[in-house]
């Protein structure tokens, strides 16, 4: 039996006019049909974002420029990252990793200290991994290893790993003086103001 969908329930890939709420209640279904739990949001942002920009023109409103829809996507490149209560401002990599965190956020964890220079937590869901070789890490770099684990660096430093990459907190100064020296801090993922 095929178990994209059940009987009875509308299909997710009907066409550019699904909504994000229809295709989360549809992978709602699936995920918990499948017992794969907290997957749903993360599979709908995967379809829109698979959509482009073509589901933007099509969604438009009238008297509205597709130059004004596209200025309206470019705000959701950011996502709010506060550690230990302070705020920084985190810009989204254009990576499908990093919209799959957009799309589970908000999230809190604490994140454990490593090699002194960078804090990192297992995360529930996986997300999709582009791993490359990067060849340098920068204090501020925010990176997937593997495929569920959030590594936030706040060194810099060469590196043979290779890693996807999430976004970069541009005050990493800041971020080096709240971290250095903590053995665990506690993080909050949130969207972007």
């Amino acid at each position: 039996m095929n178990r994209s969908t059940a009987e009875g329930e509308p299909s997710c890939g009907s066409g550019w006019e699904t909504t994000f709420i229809q295709c989360k209640t549809v992978l709602d279904r699936i995920c918990r049909g499948l017992r794969i739990s907290g997957c749903a949001a993360l599979a709908a942002s995967l379809l829109l974002t698979s959509m482009g920009d073509a589901s933007a023109q099509d969604t438009q409103e009238p008297g509205r420029s597709a130059t004004a829809v596209s200025d309206q996507r470019k705000d959701t490149n950011t996502m709010k990252l506060e550690i230990n209560g302070q705020s920084f401002a985190m810009s989204l990599a254009n990576t499908k990793a990093a919209a799959a965190l957009q799309a589970l956020a908000p999230l809190e964890f604490s994140m454990s200290e490593l090699n002194g220079n960078e804090f990192y937590v297992y995360l529930s869901a996986r997300l999709p991994a582009e791993a490359d070789y990067t060849g340098k890490i920068r204090a501020g770099d925010v990176m997937l290893w593997q495929n569920n684990c959030l590594v936030i660096f706040y060194e810099s430093f060469d590196t043979s790993y290779s890693y996807t990459r999430i976004g970069t907190v541009a005050e990493a100064g800041e971020l080096r003086q709240l971290t250095r020296g903590k053995k665990s801090v506690g993080v909050r993922l949130s969207a972007g103001d």
